[in-house]
């Protein structure tokens, strides 16, 4: 009786593990992913879009669309898993155009800025986006 019960034992575990196996293989890679964020801190009441920025191609490039004909422009900053930081900007201020850039490292974390008025301080920008 007892080594009867340890092979319906092993049958379910075995099966079991079958499906996990399955799930895990179709499951999508727990890999860096891209990120798009808009600031939405331009215009008389600083509620308008301002652009958007972010990372892709596996957090290797790092990009800024200005989206106004402010004469402001609009940055993304961000940092890599090797320690280094850094900044792309769309600088034209007219809403046309953009920036970006390749990194010799994944980017780990970014903010996207509007670049209104000479005092980097206060600047709006989002918060941090972890990405990785």
């Amino acid at each position: 009786m007892r080594i009867e019960s340890g092979r319906r034992i092993a049958t379910v575990l075995g099966g079991l593990a079958v499906v996990v196996g399955v799930a895990v293989a179709q499951a999508p890679t727990a890999s860096a992913w891209d990120s798009n964020t808009h600031l939405n801190k331009c215009g008389i009441f600083f509620n308008q879009n301002c652009g958007h920025g972010g990372v892709g191609d596996n957090n290797r490039r790092v990009f800024a669309y200005d989206q106004r004909a402010d004469d402001n422009g609009f940055r993304t900053e961000y940092r890599m898993t090797n320690g280094d930081s850094g900044a792309i900007k769309d600088p034209d201020g007219d809403g046309g155009g953009s920036g970006q850039i390749w990194t010799p490292a994944p980017v780990k974390s970014y903010r996207v800025c509007s670049e209104q008025g000479n005092d980097y301080r206060f600047w709006p920008c989002s918060e941090w986006i972890n990405v990785l």
